[in-house]
């Protein structure tokens, strides 16, 4: 005979059991229903946590399970690990692996299983990879493994069974640093600079439909793998993840299927070009640039092919007003208004003018400029790109003031005869 307490014991314990259950994967209940996850539940607290499966936050698993936690964006911290970074209310999931084990192999991913009625038969999976710092990497590329792995039976370790890799999915960095002296930082140690995850230089959409067999019941989990390159590793993190089902089977993985997306300098001109293995249902390509990486504008548009398994082959030119470094994407928009976006490129095109100095850089205030002709126009900017002051300089050496404003980065933008060039100016 069980004792009234032991009852109510075995009652609570049951119940813990069933809400631990519940959690123990995300549940797939709906075809065409997106699951999305923005980790801005995750704490900012502290250092580090200790990484709790399913339970930390529902279906995610991480290993090893020591997570550190960066709320200081300025600088990241040198050491091996999975990372929560949190910048505001925000927040992503990744890792910078690095030393030795375990946190020279890092693991994260998500588990699902099929509680619809229906046969499963493809997942549409997007979500936006970040770079949260950029470090002397010499010529390696960091980059962050996508596979998953389906099963009958319940999935629970991301280093065991059989995975199958979509490399449409990997997250390799976006910025690398070959050498101590061009890391655009003072630093000495491996991990030079601290980078905006959240700004559009430092972050590119993933997207990809793939075609598996998810009977109902069944399991499946999405992965990521950071190996410890040779050389220094960024902090590479996820973001914004989505992972729709479908009981269909994917024809097609993309609107587009880009092969190659590049710029060049050609006199007063810049070249982009691009190619396309494949499109479907492809109505045109716009070229947007921007100099500060966050505010983009449209350059021009050009046709798509609509509908081709073809390789094609497509080239325009634009106009360079700018010595300074600038910023190209790639958007491709179908015929129902979906616009999808490349890779970002970088690009600095050098002219016979004699070179542009401001210094000194930071300043208390008091900025002098060389290189410049009289008459030459400047004009301050925000970080927001709102313009806030303009400047006439009559010779070079002269200088300008920023003492009515407060500390922070601003940018100054130099117009020469019509040629524009911009520069990043820091106020202590």
């Amino acid at each position: 005979m069980y004792s009234k307490k032991s009852l109510q014991n075995l009652f609570l314990t049951l119940i813990t059991f069933a809400a631990l259950s519940s959690q123990a994967q995300i549940s797939f209940s709906t075809i065409g229903t997106a699951k999305t996850e923005n980790f801005n539940t995750l704490t900012n607290s502290g250092t580090s946590i200790t990484w709790s499966d399913n339970t930390t936050l529902a279906g995610f698993y991480v290993s090893p399970t020591t997570v550190r936690i960066e709320a200081s964006t300025s600088s990241m911290d040198n050491a091996g690990a999975p990372y929560i970074i949190a910048n505001g209310t925000d927040r992503s999931l990744g890792s910078r692996a690095s030393g030795t084990s375990p946190n020279n192999n890092i693991y994260f991913g998500a588990r699902f299983v099929n509680n619809t009625s229906s046969i499963i038969k493809s997942l549409e999976v997007s979500y936006y990879g970040e770079q949260w710092s950029i470090a002397e990497n010499g010529s390696n590329v960091n980059k962050l493994s996508f596979s998953y792995q389906k099963s009958s039976s319940t999935i629970t370790s991301l280093t065991s069974g059989s995975w199958t890799n979509n490399t449409s999915l990997d997250f390799s960095q976006i910025k690398s640093c070959h050498t101590t002296s061009g890391c655009n930082s003072s630093n000495t140690s491996a991990q030079y600079s601290a980078l905006d995850g959240n700004n559009s230089a430092n972050r590119v959409l993933k997207y990809a439909v793939f075609n598996v067999t998810l009977n109902p019941n069944e399991e499946i989990m999405l992965r990521w793998y950071d190996l410890n390159d040779a050389a220094n590793d960024h902090h590479l993190q996820i973001d914004e993840l989505s992972v729709t089902p479908w009981d269909v089977v994917a024809s097609v993985v993309l609107p587009i299927e880009l092969t190659e997306f590049k710029a060049n300098c050609n006199s007063k001109l810049i070249n982009l070009e691009w190619t396309t293995k494949s499109e479907r249902d492809n109505a045109f390509f716009t070229i947007e640039s921007t100099l500060d990486g966050k505010y983009f504008s449209e350059l021009k548009r050009i046709d798509g092919a609509g509908n081709s398994s073809s390789e094609l082959n497509y080239s325009i030119q634009v106009e360079n007003k700018n010595t300074s470094q600038q910023y190209f994407r790639l958007k491709q928009t179908d015929f129902n208004g979906k616009a999808t976006y490349s890779e970002i490129i970088a690009l600095k095109c050098k002219n016979d003018a004699t070179e542009i100095q401001v210094f000194p850089n930071p300043s208390e205030g008091k900025f002098y400029i060389l290189g410049l002709e009289e008459k030459t126009q400047l004009e301050i900017f925000n970080q927001l790109g709102q313009k806030i002051q303009d400047f006439s300089i009559e010779k070079s050496g002269n200088q300008f003031e920023l003492n009515d404003l407060r500390q922070g980065i601003y940018f100054v933008r130099i117009n020469q005869n019509d040629v524009f060039e911009t520069h990043k100016i820091v106020k202590n």
